[in-house]
């Protein structure tokens, strides 16, 4: 029989080719990874780039380089740490990443759970070498950690302790066009890409291929190097709008950065572990709500009940200018958790994602021991805050997802909080009594982490089970409150009672500030945001004996002109000139101006006229021709028995679009004053076709037509009005 070849198919030989082919490539694909070969270089974000790449950790100048430290340019947002460049034998080298929390704020590093973790692990492993470093940034989104975990990728980890989520709406970012119709092309080829990343022998020839290439997608936004947050830009969170859209696509690239941070560590042989973050759901109000408080039915008139009086367009005109957290507290405490809690009710009906309301019906519901539909409203109106400062619900989730999906360990820390709240106090409405802020933890809170990362570790045989008995972890305890030094900490309360108050959160503000006070007693500025709180909240006679102190205690030259303001409006006008004088040489020219204006509107309170004049024209030179300072300056003129320049500064006053029956009114009484009858006639008549019910207008015409003499022309009383319109406050 002849062994003549078998003649095989065009099908069969592309099949046994193709097998051929894929073995070959599987066969070379575990040669590289054995031989370490093929890592990729980097791991683009599909959605944004950055102007410029410098390393978090740089070669220390006495080392030879043989050790890193935290570049000097990036301690602004890191905490200094050092570590050698290689790693000694039997270490394992743990980096913690993420944002001001994993940082340690408001402290720092060594009060962090990677303090704690750098202290204990040690006790449950005392065989091995432990390295832990504190790589979180502050104010750091997923995007700008993904972007540091690639750099330490070089550091041989060992393991990355990832607690990301709170920083993820702090940015702006575009998306133009991400979720218009999916996936824009280069989006997609980006992902694909990604993928592809995960084996050696691509990244192989990709290096051979394109050795220069720096790929980047075109639709890829550039930010700067380091944060820029849209609160930097603003006198707080107004610049916040609401925009589901855009929510959604920073879930979208959150998730993308999880994933490419699970990829990251894949690629260095490092184990990930994720931490899902919880935040102050009881003590925090929101950062900012859309509402309308005048669309409420909301009793705000004093002592009528709603049923008896309703309220007024003056009412609501008033209450509109006051926040309306505000608003609901004071309800709440006139009239009780039961009733405030079926308006707040009534009123979500019409108004469900009005993140003030959801929160007040959990603080109600909290009163009222309702504690697991409180959680339910505090959570809600977490996510329905309109300046998201806190990981929401989503992000929470999407983490534990992530995680997951690639069978990452993941502390799930809202759970593991609750557990441990339920335990000490019956409920899961997490406050002050676990978080120093809306998101930042107590430093037994920060404990309480890194034991959940020790026992998740353990949970998955990466760690050696060992128990920690009470006198260790008292030990530790103590080794680390000893670190604490009263001066940084008071620094630290401090800065968080400037950044609430900046925030508008008054009330959350003043018990920082007093902690702060507290630790160092001879902190000016702890005792300036704290009587600007007290003043915030309409509390004039507590934030009088803050100021007072403040004043006992030192100069402080930011506090002229607030404690000059509060003294006007406690009409204790001789003291308030001392503070408005010295004011008035503040560096800062709008400050001087402000002060001018307020020192002449005093003077002439004090009846000392060429000094109100004097300052009030010095604030004109400076500030231009302002409609209120211009009706100061006609005040005191008139005052002054300087009745034609008073009449050209009263109309003057018209030409700025000041209020004209004011105006009017004025230009009627100068006339009076030089008996020109038929004159002041016609301006009262003026007036009063603006607004008919303006009483001294009518008591002057009706006198002027009756031919008895009218009142003596002096001060109309609405000098103060003047004052609370400039817009120079």
């Amino acid at each position: 029989m002849s062994h003549s070849a078998i003649k095989l198919s065009t099908r069969k030989k592309i099949l046994f080719s193709s097998l051929l082919l894929c073995g070959l490539a599987l066969t070379t694909e575990v040669a590289l990874r054995v031989l370490g070969i093929g890592r990729p270089a980097n791991f683009e974000d599909p959605f944004v780039g950055f102007d410029a790449k410098s390393p978090v950790f740089v070669s220390a100048e006495d080392s030879d380089g043989m050790r890193l430290e935290t570049a000097a340019g990036k301690q602004v947002w890191f905490n200094y740490q050092t570590f050698a460049r290689k790693k000694a034998g039997n270490t394992k080298r743990v980096f913690c990443l993420g944002g001001s929390t994993t940082f340690g704020r408001p402290f720092d590093d060594h009060t962090a759970f990677s303090g704690w973790l750098r202290e204990i692990l040690p006790l449950v492993d005392s065989s091995t070498q432990w390295e832990v470093i504190n790589a979180g940034g502050v104010s750091y989104a997923s995007y700008r950690v993904a972007n540091v975990m690639e750099e330490l990728c070089e550091y041989e980890p060992d393991l990355f302790v990832i607690l990301t989520g709170h920083n993820e709406f702090l940015e702006r970012r575009t998306y133009a066009g991400l979720l218009e119709k999916g996936l824009s092309g280069d989006q997609v080829v980006a992902r694909t890409r990604r993928i592809l990343k995960a084996s050696r022998l691509f990244n192989l020839i990709e290096g051979f291929v394109r050795p220069e290439a720096n790929f980047q997608v075109h639709s890829r936004e550039k930010l700067p190097e380091e944060v820029d947050e849209i609160l930097n830009h603003s006198a707080g969170p107004k610049d916040y709008q609401r925009d589901d859209q855009w929510h959604a696509n920073v879930l979208v690239h959150l998730r993308s950065n999880l994933e490419r941070m699970v990829a990251m560590g894949k690629t260095a042989d490092a184990k990930v572990l994720f931490i899902s973050p919880t935040s102050n759901l009881r003590d925090c109000l929101p950062f900012k709500s859309v509402s309308d408080i005048g669309a409420l039915s909301l009793d705000v008139g004093g002592e009528e009940s709603a049923e008896s009086r309703e309220p007024s367009e003056e009412d609501f005109a008033t209450e509109r200018n006051r926040p309306l957290g505000l608003v609901l507290q004071e309800k709440l405490e006139k009239d009780g958790a039961e009733e405030t809690l079926k308006w707040v009710t009534a009123n979500l009906a019409n108004d469900p994602r009005n993140a003030d309301l959801l929160f007040f019906q959990g603080r109600c519901l909290f009163r009222l021991k309702q504690h697991s539909e409180a959680r339910r409203a505090f959570l809600e109106a977490l996510d329905e805050d309109v300046c998201p400062l806190r990981a929401t619900t989503e992000i929470r989730q999407m983490i534990s997802s992530v995680a997951a999906k690639h069978q990452m360990p993941c502390v799930d820390f809202d759970d593991v909080l609750g557990r441990e709240s339920m335990q000490e106090n019956g409920h899961q409405c997490f406050g002050a009594d676990y978080f120093l802020d809306h998101v930042h933890p107590s430093i037994e809170t920060h404990r309480l982490i890194a034991l959940s990362v020790i026992r998740e570790l353990q949970g998955i045989g990466w760690l050696a089970e060992s128990d920690l008995d009470e006198n260790q972890i008292g030990a530790v305890t103590q080794e680390i409150s000893s670190r604490v030094d009263p001066q940084r900490q008071a620094v630290a309360f401090r800065n968080l009672a400037k950044v609430l108050h900046w925030a508008g959160k008054f009330e959350e503000a003043i018990p920082k500030a007093v902690d702060a006070t507290r630790l160092l007693p001879d902190d000016l500025e702890s005792w300036f945001v704290m009587a600007d709180c007290l003043r915030q909240l309409g509390r004039d006679d507590e934030a009088y004996l803050v100021y007072q102190q403040l004043f006992q205690k030192g100069d402080y030259g930011r506090a002229y002109l607030p404690f000059g303001e509060l003294l006007m409006d406690l009409q204790r006008y001789d003291r308030a000139v001392e503070f408005l004088l010295m004011a008035t040489i503040a560096p800062s020219e709008s400050h001087r101006i402000r002060a001018l204006y307020d020192l002449g509107f005093t003077h002439l309170q004090l009846g000392q006229y060429d000094l109100a004049l004097e300052s009030l024209l010095e604030c004109e030179r400076l500030a231009g021709g302002e409609s209120a300072t211009v009706a100061l300056i006609g005040e005191a003129l008139f005052s002054l028995g300087r009745f034609s320049e008073a009449e050209s500064r009263f109309s003057e006053l018209l030409d700025l679009n000041g209020d004209p029956v004011y105006a009017y009114l004025r230009l009627a009484e100068v006339c009076l004053a030089q008996q020109r009858e038929l004159d002041a006639e016609k301006f009262l008549v003026r007036c009063l076709e603006i607004d008919p019910h303006e009483s001294r207008a009518t008591a002057l015409l009706e006198h002027l037509r009756s031919g008895v003499d009218p009142p003596s022309p002096g001060s109309t009383g609405n000098e103060a009005n003047v004052r609370s319109d400039s817009s120079l406050e």
